[in-house]
């Protein structure tokens, strides 16, 4: 039978079902679907068995198809109810996430020792060490302060005395070479020259403004 035609037959047959109202009395009325062949000459029927395997193969077709059309509606209720799970879990996983107390950050502090030594007025200790306390009996103590004090200034080395202030400055000048350096004059020498340096106002500006006469001195 053609598609096309099979549709035909189809509202055929529904309007035929809207007035007998099922399938039975009209297969049994108004056909020969339940008569058997028994005779050659017979011309209305089936042979035996064959109506009942004929039922039989369509009603095993539609039994088929509507196995697998429930297998499919089961598959796809399932995958929708998985789906609302995994949406219901990570709404409550992001619901349970910002209601988590966010922890305080972490700061980081670095106290110099030698800074704090200073501003309370102790002695600065080697960062990363413990300084040992030793309890130590009064007699002992008193006993072994003297002894410190020998032993440190028997460590300390004896600086030379002071120079007089004006011959520091004079030693510390370069024009001093091999001489000395006074207040009025500075005089160097080496292996062949004796070199002597007079300071003169700032008027004077040339040589011969300047007159001199070395003498030998007793």
């Amino acid at each position: 039978m053609e598609p096309g035609a099979a549709e035909l037959y189809d509202q055929a047959l529904l309007g035929i079902l809207q007035h007998v109202g099922n399938v039975q009395d009209f297969l049994r009325v108004l056909t020969d679907f339940y008569r058997l062949l028994r005779h050659p000459t017979d011309r209305m029927g089936f042979p035996p068995g064959a109506a009942q395997a004929l039922v039989l193969q369509v009603f095993q077709n539609f039994d088929r198809m509507a196995r697998q059309d429930d297998e499919k509606r089961r598959k796809e209720l399932e995958e929708k109810m998985r789906r609302k799970e995994a949406e219901a879990a990570e709404a409550e996983a992001a619901a349970s996430g910002e209601q988590a107390p966010v922890p305080a950050p972490e700061l980081e502090v670095e106290v110099n020792t030698t800074d704090a030594a200073v501003a309370s007025g102790g002695p600065a200790e080697p960062h990363g060490q413990l300084r040992d306390v030793q309890e130590v009996a009064p007699g002992s103590r008193e006993a072994a302060e003297p002894r410190a004090l020998d032993t440190g200034a028997a460590q300390t080395p004896r600086e030379p005395p002071p120079l007089p202030r004006g011959q520091e400055q004079f030693q510390r000048n370069p024009d001093s070479y091999n001489g000395a350096v006074r207040e009025n004059y500075t005089w160097s020498q080496d292996y062949t020259d004796l070199e002597l340096k007079v300071p003169v106002p700032k008027h004077v500006v040339k040589g011969r403004q300047v007159s001199g006469s070395p003498s030998r001195s007793a």
